[in-house]
């Protein structure tokens, strides 16, 4: 081996070159795969974070307005506000509340944004007395759904932040990486909340150094405004050492609403421009000097226009570049009589503005164009324009058309403005305008409504013209494109049809009346659409990473259906459907389009509406299908994540997000839709219990040492050492406090800030269950020594100890009222009160292995093994029924208004019943053994938690929902890896010794337990798994993506079969041609 060393090659990072160079051992070339790796992550994130780079907005707003001239904003410099701001930012160190933000506000036209650009230079100049070395802004943008939304915003501040100090990117990473990279981390319905948390963690860090935040336009903020108003104000008041080194400057109109947020923060700085109105005219005149000049006026015609202009402006910089932008073309011979056309006043000159295109031969196809920039819901393209508007002979690939549009567009008289091929107003107060001022006249017949109906049939028209099977030509079944760079043809098919595939939707649910007959009823527009197109639709969504917002728009459709058109339409039953088979199929749209036409279709339900429209046509070379459920069951999402057993799982009070907590060490945070938004914990131990409160902190208890305090982005907040033992019970009261009860013996008391207050002592086995009583005066615990004891915390005493039971107490329960605990031990029930007074005593029919008191504390359920499962009325010690069932029983759950028990064993079947024990459901977790129940608060839902750390959400009145029927499931196999082997007559079942996969060759040995001799196949295929185990392939080729609850324990091949079991204990079989 040669010693030399050799260099291995250079690459940048951060701006600076590093030559590597190594000795030929592993661990240098691990050393370099390792940092490439991790160059790779942070590239990967920072691309997924950025929504647009706010360096460049401002680059684009600069040109646009035709330059920042200096001499119009360096007067903010001196005035009295800015200066006050400014100086106290001399003093980072200065908790000073009122030296932190800075509003600038004013009316439309006003020069905010120029002006705020213009602070932005000034505080990025190298020398000064306050420069800072981070420097972070956003201007938002009503017209443009990319920055025109609270997400966006702190998307773009902390996009900044992280590129100008790298070191932050940790922050993003910890969340992002555990979130992982296709999670939606940044764009679903919790990113605000995800981002916040994230942005948080960015500016407390201890090495952040001096930071200005600028924030233009809120008032063009139109999504999550007050969520944004409310993040500001909310880290103003926290005076920390970080915090001191961060700045604020924002800027919007007059708007009521955010004043009445900031002022009521009181510790902000307000700079009104109205009352500096002799700086704002002085400023004006400049710029109108500005633009004389570049009008190129001379003499007394530049005297003249400079005269009108100073007399008519009414200090507002928009009047001018408007009025200016109309005189460009204008002959000088005529500039002078031009001049007297434009009124003094933005509104004024709007309605001329108006008047000019009614007045001129292209007025109806103005209109046209206007109508549909006032109802889009972002800027468009030429090209997605030619879609949208009804002009004669325009064709949405033709470029000489598009040129012919963009004349159009300059025609609109100011109004709007093309730039890089994208249209949008010119300003938002000229929007503003023509919806407050011109509906009538642009709209058809006056409506905006009538006009939402012509943008969803045209978007439709345009998708059923243009949207076809593998339109982008990929060659392979298996190409993903969340890993593969996609290459668009050339003309691109869906240039034209980007905004209609994301939005024709949301103008569907714009119109309203009669206008929904013709899109809605029974093969309408809508309908037809679908049944024709739903695949070719949601394959485009996967190719314009567009995924999640195609399942917002259908989610949305169908909640507004109810409203207009029968419920047992044809047009609900269908978008019902695909509902579901978007939500079913998600991962597969968004990464494989091509795999929306075959696994998709294998593995969604026999009789789907989708899959019977759409099999025929893209599964005729499959002979034979997988066995799948007749029906959608009434499992809505299954969440995974955790690896081992989940033991513990709860939901924050405001619903958003579900916390569980797993033997596997880990806690998961997700959100209502399955996401995974956070991962955290100590995998060195596993969690025993896990629990929220209001404030979203997670306090976990270990298998062993302390209580651990976490907040919802998985930093950890608090860790509390006292226990010798592991902490088998958490909880908290509803004031912030803490409880954890331990297998030493010991309960100990924490206030929030993580101080132990008192340590309870007098159990004599391991403490199991701790509960803060409902005023939180008292605490009740249930020990291994057979015991329940109620404490005064307020005494600091055992208040009282029940009687105890005559041996040891296995469960117990606390009422939800708070007024009754239930004790079981061996075949007898005790129920309690709180001072210890046990009021009755009920014989129960063997062990109680559980017991579970209803919501209003009236009656108890109890199962013992396989006698059944009775309920009581505790106050006359009254067995009111029982169901006698075939499996034991370990699972009970009351509805929320004690109505519906939900009844189960942890590896059988959940039955659903009313309290009077009349059966309305059955259902079937194919997950492995369920450990725990909740019922939403509508008695609609369920959820379930598997030991296989699965989360699975059933609707259990679902009108199309059917008990789902398990073929060839295996019974009588214990935790053990199972095999299948076919044998021409019968399936045989035993344990895997050994297997492998080769590329094109499969190798599996195996002692069959009711095989006479061994089972070997080692030959090449047609059919095979790949190595990922992710694919069925035919020939060498991945051709069948396999979900999750598919993916292969075991199989054998005969031909072009494939028959394979899975780890559900079903197996299934593929055959091709």
């Amino acid at each position: 081996m040669e010693s030399e060393s050799k260099t291995l090659g250079v690459s940048q990072r951060g701006g600076t070159w590093l030559s590597v160079r190594a000795q030929s051992n592993r661990t240098s070339a691990f050393t370099i795969r390792q940092n490439n790796s991790e160059f790779e992550a942070d590239r990967c994130c920072l691309n997924d974070l950025r929504v647009t780079d706010p360096r460049h907005d401002k680059q684009r707003i600069e040109s646009a307005k035709g330059g920042l001239l200096a001499d119009a904003y360096t007067w903010i410099l001196h005035n009295t506000e800015f200066e006050e701001w400014h100086g106290k930012c001399n003093n980072y160190n200065s908790n000073d509340g009122r030296s932190r933000l800075l509003w600038i506000k004013g009316d439309p036209g006003k020069g905010k944004t120029m002006l705020l650009c213009g602070i932005i230079d000034e505080l990025s100049k190298p020398t000064g007395d306050a420069k800072f070395d981070n420097l972070a802004f956003f201007f938002c943008q009503a017209t443009d759904e990319r920055l025109n939304n609270a997400t966006a915003v702190l998307r773009g501040l902390i996009f900044l932040l992280v590129s100008r100090q790298p070191t932050l990117l940790s922050h993003v990473r910890k969340k992002y990486d555990s979130a992982g990279r296709n999670s939606g981390l940044f764009q679903d319905s919790n990113a605000f909340f995800a981002l916040s948390e994230i942005f948080t963690d960015l500016i407390q860090d201890p090495a952040l150094k001096s930071t200005c935040l600028i924030i233009d336009a809120l008032d063009e903020c139109v999504v999550g405004l007050p969520w944004l108003l409310k993040l500001i104000v909310e880290k103003l008041s926290v005076s920390t050492t970080a915090n001191s080194r961060l700045r604020w400057i924002v800027s919007s109109r007059n708007w009521w609403n955010i004043e009445k947020v900031l002022n009521t923060a009181a510790q902000g700085i307000n700079l009104s421009l109205e009352l500096n109105a002799d700086s704002i005219s002085t400023a004006v005149t400049v710029y109108i000097r500005h633009k004389v000049d570049k009008l190129g006026y001379r003499g007394k015609l530049r005297d003249t226009v400079s005269q009108y202009l100073l007399a008519n402006a009414q200090s507002t910089f928009l009047w001018v570049a408007l009025v200016c932008q109309e005189l460009q073309n204008v002959p000088q011979l005529r500039v002078q009589k031009k001049l007297q056309e434009f009124p003094p006043g933005l509104d004024m000159l709007y309605r001329r503005m108006v008047d000019q295109i009614y007045n001129s031969d292209d007025a109806k196809f103005c209109e046209s164009v206007i109508a549909v920039m006032l109802v889009v819901r972002r800027p468009i393209t030429l090209k997605e324009l030619m879609t949208l508007v009804d002009i004669p002979d325009l064709e949405p690939d033709d470029d000489l058309n598009s040129e012919s549009l963009r004349e159009i567009v300059q025609l609109c008289g100011s109004f709007l403005t093309v730039r890089d091929g994208v249209i949008s107003f010119v300003h938002q107060s000229a929007k503003d305008y023509l919806v407050k001022n011109e509906s009538l006249q642009m709209f058809p017949d006056g409506r905006v409504e009538k006009q939402e109906q012509l943008m969803a049939l045209r978007s439709i028209f345009a998708m059923e013209k243009t949207l076809t099977k593998n339109i982008y030509g990929l060659e392979t079944l298996d190409f993903d494109i969340l890993k593969n760079k996609t290459e668009r043809p050339n003309p691109d098919p869906l240039a034209s049809l980007r905004y209609a595939c994301a939005h024709w939707i949301d103008h569907v649910c714009g119109t309203e009346g009669d206008w929904h007959e013709n899109l809605l009823s029974n093969n309408g527009c809508v309908h037809g659409f679908l049944r024709k197109h739903l695949l070719h639709w949601l394959e485009a969504l996967s190719l314009l990473k567009a995924v999640t917002s195609g399942v917002q728009a259908i989610a949305k459709l169908n909640l507004f259906l109810p409203k207009v058109i029968p419920a047992q339409s044809q047009t609900s039953r269908l978008l019902y459907d695909a509902n579901r088979f978007i939500l079913h199929n998600k991962e597969i749209v968004e990464r494989f389009p091509r795999q929306i036409y075959v696994s998709a279709l294998l593995f969604s339900p026999v009789r789907s509406l989708t899959r019977k429209l759409f099999e025929g046509e893209n599964l005729d070379w499959v002979t034979i299908k997988p066995v799948v459920e007749t029906d959608w069951g009434a499992c809505l999402q299954t969440f995974y994540g955790h690896v081992k057993d989940v033991t513990s799982v709860n939901i924050s009070s405001d619903g958003i997000c579900v916390v569980s907590g797993s033997v596997d060490g880990t806690i998961k945070i997700w959100d209502v839709s399955g996401n995974c938004l956070n991962t955290f914990g100590d995998n060195n131990y596993s969690i025993r219990s896990v629990t929220i409160s209001n404030n979203e902190h997670i306090a976990s208890g270990l298998e062993r040492g302390p209580v651990k305090i976490w907040d919802s982005n998985g930093n950890l907040l608090k860790t509390l050492y006292g226990h010798k033992s592991g902490v088998n019970s958490v909880a908290f009261s509803n004031d912030g406090r803490i409880i954890s009860g331990s297998a030493d013996r010991t309960i100990k008391i924490w206030d929030s800030s993580g101080n132990c207050l008192n340590t309870l002592s007098g159990h004599i086995d391991h403490v199991m269950s701790v509960v803060f009583s409902k005023d939180c005066t008292r605490v009740i615990s249930g020990s291994c020594d057979k015991t329940i004891k109620i404490w005064d915390i307020i005494g600091k005493n055992c208040s009282n100890e029940p009687h105890s039971h005559g041996d040891k107490i296995t469960v117990l329960d606390l009422s939800k009222t708070g007024k009754h605990i239930a004790t079981g031990s061996n075949d007898t029930i005790k129920i309690w009160d709180l001072d210890g007074n046990c009021i009755n005593t009920l014989r129960n029919e063997g062990m109680v292995g559980l017991i579970v008191f209803s919501n209003n504390g009236a009656r108890i359920v109890s199962s013992s093994g396989y006698c059944g499962v009775k309920v009581w009325d505790i106050s006359n010690n009254v067995c009111l029924s029982t169901f006698q069932y075939d499996f034991v029983v370990t699972l009970v759950t009351f509805s929320n208004n004690d109505t519906l028990l939900a009844v189960g064993s942890g590896d059988g079947p959940i039955k659903i019943l009313n309290i009077n024990g009349d059966y309305l459901n059955t259902l079937y977790s194919d997950r492995g053994e369920v450990r725990s129940i909740a019922f939403s608060g509508d008695e609609r839902f369920i959820a379930l938690i598997s030991r296989e750390g699965t989360i699975q959400i059933w609707n259990i009145e679902d009108k199309f929902a059917s008990e789902i029927q398990f073929e060839g499931r295996l019974t009588g196999h214990d935790h053990g890896l199972t095999i299948l082997a076919f044998d021409n007559t019968e399936w045989l079942g035993g344990r895997l010794i050994k297997w492998h996969l080769l590329t094109d060759t499969v190798d599996i040995s195996m002692n069959m337990g009711l095989s006479p001799s061994p089972v070997t196949i080692a030959s090449p295929q047609n059919v095979g798994i790949s190595s990922s185990g992710e694919w069925v392939t035919l020939r060498g080729h991945n051709v069948v993506w396999l979900p999750q609850e598919y993916r292969t324990t075991c199989f054998v091949i005969r031909g072009n079969v494939i028959t394979f079991g899975c780890a559900s204990g079903r197996h299934h079989q593929l055959g091709f041609l």
